[in-house]
């Protein structure tokens, strides 16, 4: 018995060298050693031994939402990517364990910390 997905719309497919396929589907949850442009909706932590940036996407879907997370000593640096977060261009976490949830809100163009 087998089944298919595709890829796109809350369904990542990745392959590593070794030839592992990772599918996941809905929320994704990934941990973030480098800078990053998100794509999918999902949970991120962060790792960075110092400043990490975060850019969210510039044509999101209306209520895509993410979590992030600074899980170490370092810094996240989130983007909004033209648009506003909490009237802000860019938010900063920089207290270990610090974390929000930001959803975009289509109408008016512009992300929420919630």
């Amino acid at each position: 018995d087998t089944s298919s997905l595709v890829a796109g719309t809350n369904v990542l497919i990745t392959s590593s060298s070794n030839g592992d396929v990772t599918i996941a589907t809905s929320d994704i949850t990934q941990a973030v050693t480098g800078n990053l442009s998100l794509q999918y909706p999902g949970y991120y932590f962060a790792n960075p031994s110092g400043s990490l940036a975060i850019t969210l996407p510039s044509s999101p879907a209306n209520q895509f939402i993410a979590t992030l997370k600074l899980v170490s000593t370092g810094s996240l640096v989130i983007s909004g990517n033209g648009k506003s977060i909490d009237g802000e261009s860019n938010v900063t976490l920089s207290i270990r364990y610090d974390a929000i949830t930001i959803v975009f809100n289509e109408p008016l163009n512009e992300w929420y910390i919630v």
